[in-house]
């Protein structure tokens, strides 16, 4: 169950861009309800469809590029997306209902509220893509990755399970470094020099990527193994 949520963390950010449109706030309006994950029911219940090998978990999807391209090549993973923007949520629900994809389950709302409810060893993978860099340095307390946070996702990431970062950004990068090769809970898969650079395996890509690949901007991205 997820209900015992710490009312202390304070969210930065945008809740929601321009104005949605009507066809988007139909899909709002009607399918959001059905996606959420029911708090009352453990994650795994949420899925009642099937029965699924695994779950995974991307944190901040964005407009769900990449999470709705991954549930639709992997139909037997469960797959829960957390996302505070409504708008993004929205593009995922346009997806979802085009491709009719199942194995979606979404939280609208900031993740850190539901990380300390979530079972131990649960998610096979975690996805954190290009999430906001806040490069300010009065800011870098704002970013996602901290030592709390790191914690938290090792506990609910099953041993042998992958934790996936991607930045655009080189101060985000070396910030995830900096925590994630103190963590003696993760080993960074890093085989040859460079190959940070190499997207991973199976990769799908989302808009942000996009848009810094356009400006000739280096994306990089880490791999650690949960030990």
């Amino acid at each position: 169950m997820l209900n015992n949520h710490d009312t202390n963390i304070r969210f930065y950010g945008r809740r929601k861009g321009r104005a949605l449109s009507a066809k988007k706030q139909r899909l709002v309006d009607n399918l959001l309800s059905e996606l959420l994950i029911d708090e009352k029911k453990s994650l795994a219940d949420n899925f009642c469809d099937k029965e699924y090998k695994e779950y995974h978990l991307e944190i901040g999807f964005g407009a769900g590029e990449h999470l709705a391209s991954v549930a639709l090549a992997n139909p037997d993973i469960a797959h829960i997306g957390a996302e505070v923007f409504i708008n993004g949520v929205a593009a995922l629900i346009g997806r979802i209902e085009a491709d009719n994809i199942k194995n979606i389950r979404l939280i609208h709302d900031d993740i850190r509220l539901y990380l300390a409810d979530m079972p131990d060893n649960f998610f096979s993978h975690i996805y954190l893509l290009f999430p906001d860099p806040w490069p300010k340095r009065r800011h870098c307390h704002r970013r996602f990755i901290s030592h709390e946070n790191m914690q938290e996702v090792a506990r609910i990431l099953k041993k042998g399970g992958i934790f996936q970062v991607a930045s655009d950004d080189m101060n985000y990068c070396r910030w995830a470094l900096m925590h994630l090769l103190k963590n003696e809970n993760f080993h960074w898969q890093v085989t040859k020099p460079r190959s940070c650079y190499q997207p991973f395996k199976d990769w799908h890509k989302t808009r942000y990527e996009e848009k810094a690949l356009k400006l000739n901007k280096n994306c990089i991205y880490l791999e650690f193994l949960r030990i």
